[in-house]
């Protein structure tokens, strides 16, 4: 029955999505696997992710909120596990749709029956950004940030975080709403646990980093004013309390408010694609209606942003379409009309527009994050490079808005960094300059300033409609909060000035707006008070503003011997108003006759208002022709226009022609050049992952810069000094005068150098001198690697030892990713494989091999020792390839294989007591480890009398006779550890012999090679009270004088690193006390670890006291450590160092005090007390101060130890 129910559940998932699954493309992703965290916190470790062994990667759409319950989802596009050596997992993707991954961490290996059949328990699990992807992409990289399951154990060690998350509203409730369940939209800047305040509450209590969609429990009809959200992250920082601007819930009336669509990426006109994106925004879900000549297979529309993909389109200008979209009360939305734009496929090889790019979120500056994200918006896909100090792992761009994340950056200023996208036609687009930013990490902590708010563009008094658009400054970047009436979808402020538009309003004065900036360490600004105004009309512009005039001065120009500035002078009328100067209000481009070369106009930075008023304006934008730029007639590509509130409209150059303006610039070259041109920066480099070297079907690329317009070059390839066989190569002048000439390699091609030969002229017909040299070098290499020798475990090679190496040579250098092996578990895996039962398993190896001689040889070392009398073969397939990529042309194997035998003599790696240890207490066991697995029965003592016989025993009478054991040994540590047991506590101040006999052997029956000896002495009868701390503040001398536990004193780690071995003081009435007298000592030794966290005066490790208060103490004086007696003066020692475990001793003979730090005396003093009727841990004598950090292996004896004595405590 379970069977049949699994495909029916992801039939299901997939059923709801039909229009969107219509066309998808198969991607492979690799996922960069990162904890959620605040900035004090670092990466998800490589070792504690290797503890879990299955990955689930989900395909969702981006509305989808993330739980912890993967089985949750119905509207999957796609599922599938994620390989977690490589991070890379293959999946088919929708095109053209906001999508994210959903990623799922299981410690136990599973298969995806195994995960769907029965809920598994999650360790991790985490989000993507939102993404989506075109008919182009092959390969994508995502960060998925992975937060912990409750009780999941991170196994990072981490500074504390004192970052708490920050909340700010990104789409309130609809008001009113006839839904009882209405959805809200807030961002957090970390992952965590919400809480709800007020009269409101949801199911979910996870948030995300980024934006979370929420969905109110059911609420009554009424106003709701007292909603809040808090978000708790993982190390306990609460946020600041989001207050949910206030809503109704009406369910008993009509919703009579229509959707409200606005463009926000219209389609890129020209365009090549017959299928092209469009995305606009609506205020509410519904069904999407379509008008004029264009449709779409997408019906459903989200509140937020839509992308849709127009059905199939004829080649033609397209200025009739539109869209509409009805709520769920039949509320038809405003008719959205879809800019003008122009679909020309038959010259789709002729793309000559360039990417635009425009920064949309800069980097919060200062920073205190080494990985800060940026934003920016590109008006075509492409592939993304980086200058500058900056750089990303992300190299894919998207039409529209791109989150990236830089490279790791260390503290300084950022002023250099720069972004451009090369778009499908090899076209670069202007090189975006990211605005400067600061990173501090080292300062974040200590800001306290508060950013500053200044009112620069109010609202005019009185205004007759919406969009309402305000400027103001801050002194710092942060997110904004508004307070009162007036909201916006602007959420972060940048530095210095920051103009917003306030989200729709009703007709009526508004005084009460309030902005408050807060900066990325939560210091809050004072609210800015906006200026009162009144709306007297709440109706939406959506009319596209029109050009009245255009011209270019001067329409002819000769660029042959310097360059040329052309200005551009446009008029512009809207409705309601128009940008000023410095605004995006315009864009011209004019395209060469050749269509090679192109020269833009445009309303941003550096244009000049000549005249008008808010509605009819006139500008002025100039551009230099470069000198010998293309002559001829030089043509209006497209123009576009843009009002105050982003209504745009595009004009093809016909439309320009019909309506009577000016469209070309004339470029004539005199006949007086007579300069030759010449060529730089000449480099040939191939595609290859080693771009010296070429195998078949890479690309070989020769890339030159011409000092001048040339016409198309001639280039001629030699490949091993013959012919290449593909000579229908193209030629591409990507920018400039800069070329590319690009050719594949074939197999017929001969192997060798490649060399090249450039013929090249100016458009005045000067030839310039021929090229063939230049940077770089490819060799082609096509022929195929063989293995030449395997060494150590030759077919039927003998005497090998079970520890011996594995080591592979090959004919040539090899490609040392393509040289792998079986290392996570005994599947057989990878291209080298050892095998006993003929490949069915695999030797599991502790790495992949290990290369040496240049890349030729390779040693794979196996996990475990091999198999006494145990056959393997070894087998190298097809899949490792040299540095050129050429496969091993057929799979190798040895015939009849190896057998290995176990040669190496055990040894003895460690014992406790160790040889020749003094102050071995008289309970402790004795312990031996070997270096390998031993025969459990060939390890025996006497457990039945103290004759000494077996091969272990334990004497101190030179072996007359031997300790009596109570039991066989205990076996640990895969049968490499044995601990025995005395049956009766050791002798005090006694000298024992250990001895190991030749009977000793190893689980293959190999011996001791000799016998093993060792001596131990147990510690003497001094020894008052011995307090190791392990698990308890217990006397483990027959004392008896067990220590009484105060406060909240708690076991932690020791000085062996060892837990639960020293206890931890808080300094705040934490202390340990033995409160019965005990007699006083003439001559006295304390000896103690100690590991202050702070320094500080009186702050006592150990105090004695009598009933008067009179004694000694060991404690810290300021930063120093210090000895504190109530007669014979202070000792002063040596600065204590913080958090650093310290050995400190003294000693008291009747006559002289002595102190040692680490066994190195260190000072003294004459006299001492006596007083020691009782005694203190972490508290002073007199009871008023406590120590804070921790104390291990306390000890008193009643006497004084000498130096070596101290010296051997510390060794031990």
């Amino acid at each position: 029955m379970t069977l049949a129910l699994l495909p029916l559940f992801l039939f299901t998932g997939c059923g709801d999505l039909a229009p969107e699954m219509q066309d998808t493309r198969t991607v492979m992703l690799k996922m960069d696997l990162r904890q959620d965290s605040s900035l004090s916190r670092s990466l998800v470790s490589a070792a504690d992710l290797s503890a879990y062994n299955t990955h689930l990667i989900m395909v969702l759409p981006s509305s989808e909120q993330l739980s912890n319950n993967y089985r949750n989802y119905y509207h999957i596009f796609a599922e599938e596990l994620m390989d977690p050596e490589s991070k890379q997992v293959s999946l088919e993707i929708p095109l053209n749709t906001q999508l994210k991954i959903f990623a799922f961490l299981f410690k136990e290996n599973y298969s995806k029956y195994d995960l769907f059949s029965a809920i598994k328990e999650v360790g991790y699990y985490g989000e993507s950004p939102r993404f989506s992807i075109d008919g182009e992409t092959n390969n994508l990289s995502l960060a998925v940030s992975l937060i912990p399951v409750s009780g999941t154990d991170t196994g990072t060690d981490t500074e504390t975080d004192t970052t708490a998350p920050v909340l700010t509203e990104v789409y309130p409730v609809t008001t009113p709403t006839s839904s009882n369940t209405p959805e809200y939209t807030f961002k957090s800047t970390e992952a965590g646990t919400i809480s709800y305040g007020g009269s409101c509450s949801s199911a979910r209590i996870a948030a995300v980093s980024g934006d979370n969609i929420i969905t109110f429990n059911t609420l009554t009809d009424g106003t709701y004013s007292d909603c809040t959200i808090t978000v708790t992250d993982s190390a306990g920082n609460i946020s600041n309390p989001l207050s949910v601007t206030d809503f109704t819930v009406d369910t008993t009336s009509v919703d009579t408010t229509a959707p409200v669509l606005t463009e926000v990426y219209p389609v890129t006109t020209p365009t090549s694609s017959n299928t092209p994106e469009y995305t606009f925004k609506s205020t509410e879900a519904g069904t999407i209606s379509y008008g004029g000549s264009c449709s779409s297979a997408r019906i459903a529309a989200v509140s937020g942003d839509n992308i849709i993909t127009f059905n199939t389109l004829t080649d033609g200008t397209y200025s009739d379409c539109t869209i509409t979209v009805t709520d769920s009360e039949e509320i038809i939305s405003n008719i959205l009309s879809v800019t003008t734009f122009i679909v020309e496929t038959s010259s789709s090889n002729n793309d000559t527009t360039a990417p635009v790019l425009t920064e949309v979120y800069p980097v919060t500056s200062p920073t205190s994050s080494t990985t800060p994200e940026y934003t920016f918006n590109s008006t075509e896909a492409g592939t993304i490079s980086y200058g500058g100090l900056c750089s990303s792992a992300r190299i894919a761009a998207v039409s529209g808005d791109n989150i990236i994340t830089f490279n790791t950056l260390t503290d300084g200023t950022y002023s250099d960094c720069t972004i451009t996208v090369t778009d499908s036609e090899e076209i670069i687009s202007n090189i975006l300059s990211v605005t400067t930013f600061i990173v501090e990490t080292s300062s974040s902590n200590n800001d306290t300033t508060a950013p500053v708010l200044t009112e620069v563009t109010a609202v005019p008094d009185t205004t007759s409609g919406n969009p309402l658009n305000y400027t103001f400054s801050s002194t710092e970047a942060g997110s904004i909060t508004y307070g009162e009436d007036c909201s916006s979808s602007t959420n972060n402020a940048t530095k210095d000035n920051n103009t917003i538009t306030f989200n729709t309003l009703s007709t009526g004065t508004y005084s009460n707006c309030t902005i408050t900036v807060m900066d990325n360490v939560n210091n809050m600004s004072a609210p800015l008070a906006v200026s009162s105004f009144t709306v007297t009309s709440s109706s939406s512009d959506t009319t596209k503003p029109q050009i009245t005039d255009l011209s270019f001065s001067p329409s002819s120009i000769d660029t042959s011997s310097s360059s040329q500035t052309v200005t551009a002078t446009i008029s512009i009328t809207d409705d309601t108003a128009l940008p000023d100067s410095g605004g995006s209000n315009f864009y011209i481009r004019l395209m060469s006759p050749s269509q090679n070369q192109f020269i833009d106009f445009t309303g941003y930075e550096g244009s000049e208002e000549t005249g008008g008023t808010s509605v009819s304006r006139t500008f002025k934008s100039t551009s230099t022709f470069s000198q010998g730029s293309e002559s001829g007639t030089w043509t209006v590509s497209y123009a576009s226009v843009k009002d105050l509130v982003g209504n745009t409209k595009s004009y093809t150059a016909s439309e320009l022609t019909t309506l009577g303006f000016s469209t070309t610039i004339s470029n004539t070259h005199s006949s007086s050049d007579t300069t030759v041109p010449t060529l730089s920066s000449v480099s040939i480099a191939s595609n290859n992952s080693t771009s010296t070297l070429a195998a078949v079907g890479d690309n070989v690329t020769l890339s030159f810069t011409a000092s001048e317009t040339i016409s198309t070059p001639v280039v001629t390839f030699l490949s091993g000094g013959a012919a290449i066989t593909d000579t229908s190569f193209t030629y591409v002048n990507t920018s400039e005068n800069t070329w590319t000439a690009v050719y594949t390699t074939e197999s017929n091609d001969t192997t060798g150098s490649v060399a090249y030969s450039i013929a090249f002229s100016d458009s005045a017909g000067n030839a310039g001198t021929a090229v063939t040299s230049g940077s770089g070098s490819v060799t082609f290499d096509k022929t195929a690697p063989t293995v030449s020798l395997v060494t150590t475990t030759a077919d039927n090679q003998s005497s090998i030892s079970i520890t011996d190496n594995i080591t592979v040579t090959f004919s040539e250098a090899m490609e040392p990713s393509y040289v792998t092996t079986s290392t996570s578990d005994i599947n057989c895996a990878g291209n080298i494989m050892v095998s006993s039962d003929n490949f069915s398993n695999c030797v599991k190896m502790s790495s992949d091999p290990a290369s040496s001689n240049s890349n030729m040889t390779f040693t794979l070392d196996p996990y475990d020792n091999l198999t006494v009398g145990t056959t393997y073969k070894i087998r190298v397939t097809t899949g490792v390839k040299d540095t050129a990529g050429n496969a091993l042309s057929s799979q190798y194997e040895t015939s009849s294989g190896f057998t290995p035998a176990d040669l190496i003599a055990p040894t003895v790696y460690s014992i406790y007591p160790v040889d020749n240890q003094s102050s071995v207490l008289v309970s402790d066991n004795i312990s031996l480890t070997f270096s390998e697995i031993m025969d459990n029965s060939s390890i025996t003592t006497n457990t039945d009398n103290t004759s000494c016989y077996g091969s272990f025993q334990v004497s101190s009478d030179n072996f007359s006779t031997c300790v009596l054991m109570s039991s066989s040994p205990s076996i640990s540590n895969s049968a490499k550890t044995f601990t025995f047991d005395p049956s009766d506590n050791l002798s005090y101040d006694n000298k024992y012999n250990i001895k190991l006999t030749t009977e000793t052997k190893d689980e293959n029956g190999v011996s001791l090679e000799s016998a093993y000896e060792t001596s131990f002495n147990t510690i003497d009868n001094s020894l008052v009270a011995y307090y190791p701390f392990n698990g308890n503040a217990e006397d483990i001398t027959s004392n008896g004088r067990d220590l009484t536990v105060t406060g909240d004193t708690s076991l932690t780690f020791g000085k062996d690193n060892s837990s639960n071995s020293a206890y931890y003081f808080d300094g705040n009435g934490d202390y340990l006390e033995y409160v019965t007298n005990i007699p006083s000592f003439d001559n006295y030794t304390i000896s103690l670890w100690a590991k202050p966290d702070s320094s500080g005066t009186y702050k006592a490790m150990f105090s004695s006291y009598d009933d008067s208060g009179r004694g000694f103490q060991i404690d810290l004086d300021g930063s120093n450590f210090h000895i504190r007696k109530s007669s014979g003066g202070n000792i002063v020692l040596s600065t204590a160092q913080l958090e650093v475990w310290t050995f400190i001793a003294f000693t008291y003979d009747g006559t002289n005090s002595i102190a040692y730090i680490n066994s190195v005396r260190d000072n003294e003093s004459s006299g001492g007390t006596t007083e020691f009727n009782r005694f203190r841990i972490g508290r002073n004598r007199s009871g008023s101060t406590y120590f804070s950090g921790a104390i291990d292996e306390l000890r008193i004896y009643n006497r004084a130890l000498t130096a070596s004595e101290i010296a051997s405590l510390y060794a031990n």
